[in-house]
C-alpha cells in the first residue's frame, strides 16, 4: 500500500476528520493499493502525551502543532477577536487572554500574538 499524501490536522482534507476527532487528530494519510484497485484514507491520532525530558520538544521544534497557545488580542480589535472565535479559540477570563492549538495560530499568521509559549510540563 502506497501513501500517495499526508496532511497535518487543519489543512484543505482534514475538516471532516477534525470535527470528528478533534484536537486528537494529528494528520491525515491518503492511501492507494493499486493491485486491489482500491483508495484508503487514515487518521493518525494522538492517544497520549508526555515530555522525553522538560522543555525538549519546544526548544528544538517550538510548540507542538495541537498545543493551546496563548494570544494577546486587543479588545477593540474585533475583526481578528472574530476571526480566532470562529477557528474555535477560547477565551481564558483569568488570563486575559485567548487559548488555541498552535497549527490555527499558524494558519490564521498570528504567531507574533503568541504569549508565554513554555510548554506547560506536569511532573
Amino acid at each position: 500500500m502506497e501513501v500517495t499524501k499526508t496532511l497535518l490536522a487543519g489543512k484543505n482534507g482534514t475538516k471532516r476528520y477534525l470535527r470528528e476527532y478533534g484536537d486528537n487528530l494529528y494528520c491525515v494519510r491518503y492511501r492507494q493499493d493499486k493491485e486491489k484497485g482500491k483508495r484508503y484514507t487514515t487518521v493518525e491520532l494522538i492517544v497520549d502525551e508526555g515530555q522525553l525530558f522538560k522543555g525538549y520538544y519546544q526548544e528544538v521544534h517550538g510548540p507542538h502543532p495541537t498545543q493551546n497557545v496563548d494570544l494577546q488580542i486587543g479588545f477593540s480589535e474585533f475583526e481578528l477577536r472574530d476571526q480566532v472565535k470562529a477557528a474555535g479559540a477560547r477565551w481564558d477570563k483569568g488570563k486575559k487572554l485567548w487559548e488555541l492549538p498552535f497549527y490555527k495560530v499558524k494558519k490564521l499568521g498570528l504567531e507574533s500574538r503568541m504569549i508565554n509559549m513554555n510548554p506547560k510540563i506536569h511532573g
